[in-house]
């Protein structure tokens, strides 16, 4: 496993006339993503028309992937968001360990394990 932090790109399209919806469930999952310990960033995007949204997350380590995937955020929250926009992309970089893996890759999600980088 490595000690790099993990990193997610979720992307989303709104469903026409659920803006209000989608806005509402993001809010309460950044609220309840917040008091995670490992959870180092979870910044929402939208873009201008509102019709498309961005969600970037950053873990510190596998044992966080798996405590936020096990949690309230995504085993509630997220099937709410899911009735007012359509996942249309999942990716996932850095080494989520075997339980992160086995829980991203039933969500769909495409794994980018390390390959070359720069730390500083």
């Amino acid at each position: 496993m490595s000690d790099r932090p993990i990193r997610f790109t979720v992307e989303f399209n709104i469903t026409l006339g659920k803006f209000d919806a989608f806005e509402e469930a993001a809010r309460d999952m950044t609220r309840d993503t917040q008091p995670e310990p490992g959870t180092l960033v979870y910044d929402w995007y939208l873009n201008r028309d509102h019709h498309r949204a961005r969600l970037l997350e950053e873990y510190v380590d596998a044992d966080a992937v798996v405590a936020h995937l096990e949690g309230r955020v995504v085993t509630t929250l997220v099937p709410k968001l899911l009735e007012s926009a359509q996942l249309t992309r999942f990716e996932v970089y850095g080494d989520p360990g075997r339980r992160g893996s086995e829980i991203l890759s039933q969500l769909g999600a495409e794994l980018f394990p390390d390959w070359h980088a720069i730390d500083r």
